[in-house]
C-alpha cells in the first residue's frame, strides 16, 4: 500500500514538472512568435500624422501625453525617400509604414484618410475594421509591434458639436484597443497603468469632449426657453419667432411684400474641449410670404440650382428698388434674379448668371437691368456694369483717392460718391 502511495506521488511529481516545463516552452514559443517590429520599439504615445488641410492636430497632442510629428504627404515621402534610396513616387503607405515601425512609432494617423482607400484595403486589417468614408476626418492605422495585423480606427460620425482637428484626432487614437484600455479606472495591468498615468491629460480631454453634446443640447434648451419667454411691453404687440434658436438670418424685404431670409446657422463648435458658437460658412436662401406673422411658420427654400440647399455666400444683395436680388457664391458664381411671380416657388427669374473671379470682397450694387461694381485703383475710380443682355460696360474716372457708394438712378445713370485726390483739387 505505502509502495503504490510513493508511486503515485513520484508520477504526480513528474506531471506537474512536465506541465511546468509544457508552460515554459508555451511562453519561449510565444515570444519566439510574437510580432517584432523593426528598429525602435514602438510606443503608445508615439504618433506619426499625415496632414491635409490643418497642421494643428499634432499641436493639440503634445500637452496631453503624445509625442506626435506631423507634415503632408509630400514631406514624409521625401523623408522616406531619402533614408530608404527610393523616388519620393515609390513612397506609399506601405513604406510609411515601415519607417513608423523602425523609427518607434506606435500609430499612423492620417487626415482625410479617402486619399489612401485603395492603400489601406490592400493591407492585413484586424476584423471589424470600420469603413472609410469621404467625410472621414482622420484614420489610425497601428505600427510594427501593434500591428498583428493592422488595426484601423476612424473618427467617430459627426454630431450637433463640430469639432476641430485635435479633438477629432484624439478620437480616433481612443478608438485603438490599446489606447482604450487606458480608459479603464483600474486597468489590471501594469503597463496599462504606466500608460494611463502618462496620458492622463488625453483622457481627461476625451472626457470632455465626449459631454459637449450634452452642454449642446442644454444651451439648445435654454435658448428656446428664453426665446418663449419674450414678451413686448405692448400689449398690442406680438412676438412671433421666424427661426428656431441658435440660427441666424439677414432679413431682406423685397417690393412685393415678401421677406427673403439670407440665413446662417450658429454652430456649435470646439477646438479645446470648450464649446463655443460660430456662424456656419454655409448659408441657405428662404421666402417668408408678404402675410406676416400670419404665415411665418411657412418657409419657401428657393431652390439655388445648386446640389445642396446649404452653399457658401460671399454676397447677397437687394436692388434699391427691392425687385432684384444678386448672390455670389463661394465659387464666385454670380446669380441676378428679378420678381416674377410665375418663376418657381420664390418667384425669382434669373436673368444674369456668370463668374466672377477674385471679386468676391468687391462692391456689387444690383438692379433688375444689370450689376455694377466699383474700385479705386491708383486714384482712378474704375466702374464696371454687366447689363441682362450681355453686355459690359468700363467707366473709368482719374483724380479720385476713395468713392464710398454707387447708386442706380435708373437703367442708364448710376451716382458715386467720391473723394477727389490731393493732385485733382
Amino acid at each position: 500500500m505505502r509502495e503504490i502511495q510513493e508511486l503515485e506521488r513520484s508520477n504526480g511529481r513528474r506531471i506537474l514538472a512536465g506541465l511546468v516545463a509544457a508552460a515554459g516552452l508555451a511562453v519561449i514559443v510565444g515570444l519566439l512568435l510574437a510580432p517584432k517590429g523593426k528598429g525602435e520599439p514602438e510606443l503608445e504615445q508615439h504618433i506619426l500624422v499625415i496632414d491635409d488641410q490643418s497642421r494643428g492636430a499634432a499641436y493639440y497632442l503634445d500637452p496631453l501625453g503624445f509625442e506626435a510629428l506631423s507634415g503632408p504627404l509630400e514631406a514624409w515621402q521625401d523623408e522616406v525617400a531619402a533614408e530608404q534610396k527610393l523616388g519620393a513616387e515609390q513612397v506609399g503607405l506601405v513604406e510609411l509604414l515601415d519607417f513608423a515601425d523602425v523609427h518607434g512609432y506606435g500609430y499612423i494617423a492620417i487626415e482625410n484618410p479617402w486619399r489612401f482607400s485603395d492603400e489601406i484595403a490592400g493591407l492585413e486589417l484586424a476584423e471589424g475594421a470600420p469603413t472609410i468614408a469621404d467625410d472621414t476626418a482622420f484614420a489610425v492605422l497601428s505600427v510594427g509591434e501593434f500591428a498583428s495585423p493592422h488595426v484601423l480606427s476612424v473618427t467617430p460620425p459627426p454630431g450637433t458639436v463640430e469639432l476641430g482637428p485635435g479633438p477629432q484626432l484624439l478620437q480616433a487614437l481612443f478608438a485603438q484597443p490599446r489606447l482604450q484600455a487606458a480608459l479603464e479606472e483600474k486597468p489590471a495591468l501594469q503597463e496599462v497603468q504606466h500608460l494611463r498615468l502618462s496620458l492622463d491629460r488625453g483622457i481627461d480631454a476625451l472626457d470632455r469632449i465626449s459631454k459637449l453634446e450634452g452642454e449642446a443640447a442644454a444651451l439648445m434648451t435654454e435658448a428656446r426657453a428664453d426665446l418663449e419667454a419674450t414678451t413686448p411691453t405692448d400689449e398690442n404687440a406680438k412676438v412671433v419667432p421666424l427661426l428656431e434658436p441658435l440660427a441666424g438670418a439677414t432679413p431682406l424685404p423685397l417690393a412685393d411684400g415678401r421677406v427673403l431670409l439670407h440665413r446662417r446657422a450658429l454652430v456649435p463648435y470646439s477646438d479645446d474641449g470648450n464649446l463655443t458658437l460660430h456662424r456656419a460658412p454655409q448659408g441657405s436662401l428662404e421666402m417668408l410670404g408678404a402675410d406676416l406673422p400670419a404665415d411665418a411658420g411657412v418657409h419657401l427654400n428657393c431652390g439655388t440650382g445648386y446640389e445642396s440647399a446649404l452653399v457658401r455666400m460671399h454676397q447677397v444683395r437687394v436692388s434699391a428698388e427691392r425687385d432684384a436680388v444678386f448672390i455670389l457664391d463661394g465659387d464666385n458664381l454670380g446669380v441676378l434674379a428679378v420678381l416674377d411671380a410665375k418663376a418657381g416657388p420664390c418667384g425669382l427669374r434669373r436673368v444674369l448668371e456668370q463668374t466672377f473671379p477674385g471679386r468676391e470682397d468687391d462692391y456689387f450694387v444690383a438692379h433688375r437691368s444689370g450689376l455694377a461694381s466699383r474700385d479705386v485703383d491708383n486714384e482712378v475710380l474704375v466702374i464696371t456694369v454687366d447689363t441682362v443682355n450681355g453686355d459690359e460696360h468700363r467707366i473709368e474716372v482719374p483724380g479720385i483717392a476713395s468713392s464710398s457708394s454707387l447708386v442706380w438712378l435708373d437703367e442708364r445713370r448710376l451716382v458715386a460718391l467720391v473723394r477727389l485726390s490731393e493732385s485733382a483739387v
